[in-house]
């Protein structure tokens, strides 16, 4: 999804314990939620309790929230 070899949400968990290494505390994630235009930027919501499919999944998504929560950062 977007070019990328592993979808959004598991590619920044994977990345977490780098970028805690940088000195951040709380990651700030986009909405990522399905958007009303699947090319649009996501501020255009069409299901708030639905993962877009684009950056992965449910379970992706709580995978990431405990990982940062793991490791000592916030998540908004």
């Amino acid at each position: 999804s977007y070019g990328h070899a592993i979808p959004g949400l598991r590619a920044v968990r994977n990345r977490l314990a780098e970028i805690r290494e940088l000195g951040v505390n709380i990651i700030w994630l986009q909405p990522i939620t399905t958007p009303f235009e699947q090319d649009g930027h996501g501020y255009d919501v069409m299901n708030y309790t639905e993962v877009w499919p684009a950056l992965g999944t449910d379970t992706d998504l709580r995978n990431l929230v405990n990982e940062a929560h793991r490791l000592g950062l916030k998540v908004m």
